[in-house]
């Protein structure tokens, strides 16, 4: 529906763990803008990762993890838009300056419009990202964690 709305966007739909075919995906969605698969590098995804500003979430089943589909473009300072379920929820910051999170589909194409219209706050929640991976997803927080549940059982 965003699409019969306005055009001034691409979508790529990388699939890192190859579910689907681009061509399958192209059939569904003929507006996304295919990958050539056979040439597919793990450099060309993080390029692509460094290259777009908006990232999606938005699996139908529990999750205990959005992974790293989500927060390699967060940490190359892409907007995360997320279910506001699931561990999806532990994934960025939960402020009123950080609109990132929807309920249904609706609320999650507003989301996406809003950082269309509004390049600014696309560029102060991309820098929240990227800042919530560094502060929040690194192997030193994880390793604090870790030592101090350790420690909490001595």
């Amino acid at each position: 529906s965003l699409w019969e709305k306005r055009q001034d966007w691409t979508l790529f739909v990388p699939d890192p763990g190859n579910k689907t075919t681009q061509e399958e995906l192209l059939k569904e969605y003929s507006f996304i803008t295919p990958i050539d698969k056979s040439t597919w590098t793990h450099e060309k995804y993080l390029e692509l990762c460094w290259t777009s500003d908006i990232v999606l979430g938005n699996h139908k089943y529990p999750a205990t993890w959005g992974g790293l589909a989500i927060t390699e473009p967060m940490a190359a300072y892409a907007v995360p838009i997320m279910p506001n379920r699931y561990a999806y929820k532990e994934m960025l910051y939960d402020r009123p300056d950080c609109r990132c999170f929807f309920e249904d589909e609706n609320e999650m194409i507003s989301l996406i419009e809003f950082y269309l219209n509004d390049p600014n706050m696309l560029t102060y929640v991309s820098t929240m990202s990227r800042q919530f991976c560094e502060e929040e997803l690194s192997v030193n927080k994880y390793c604090d964690i870790i030592a101090t549940k350790i420690l909490s059982l001595i």
